[in-house]
């Protein structure tokens, strides 16, 4: 009976090709969570500035009022307290995503460990891939063709 032998050549270009991949996925992933990281601090940075601009624009009015002492009528105070509400909400939501991004920044410290260490098992894996498939798939064949006329 004749069993037939395992096809070790896929295996060791499964291992390099595999450990190409790991490498090249430790690399771009957490750049890419650190370039998104950027853009949500950016986006954060805007917004903060907005509201800072439209706080200090509604306090200059109310200033100015109260300068000239301009008796406001109701409408004119409800609308007044309806923009500091919407100013508070929306410095509350910024507040938030202050601490979303304070959360990302800790995640992005685990990330920084998932490039080295799979840079290092990417790179481990490939070489032992490419090194079996040249010392025990190549180099015999080309032994093989050399002795072959």
């Amino acid at each position: 009976m004749n069993i037939p032998s395992i096809p070790t050549d896929n295996l060791y270009k499964f291992l390099a090709l595999s450990g190409l991949l790991i490498f090249a996925i430790s690399l771009l992933y957490p750049q890419h969570k650190k370039i998104e990281l950027s853009l949500k601090r950016n986006d954060i940075s805007v917004d903060e500035k907005k509201l800072q601009h439209k706080i200090n624009a509604l306090v200059k009015h109310l200033e100015k009022l109260n300068k000239n002492k301009i008796r406001l009528q109701d409408v004119e105070i409800e609308k007044l307290d309806g923009q500091v509400e919407l100013l508070s909400d929306r410095q509350d939501e910024i507040e938030g995503k202050k601490a979303a991004q304070k959360i990302l920044e800790e995640e992005l410290s685990y990330y920084s460990y998932f490039k080295f260490y799979g840079i290092c098992i990417g790179l481990f894996v490939s070489i032992v891939g490419f090194g079996c498939w040249y010392v025990f798939v190549q180099r015999p064949n080309d032994i093989k063709s050399k002795l072959t006329p």
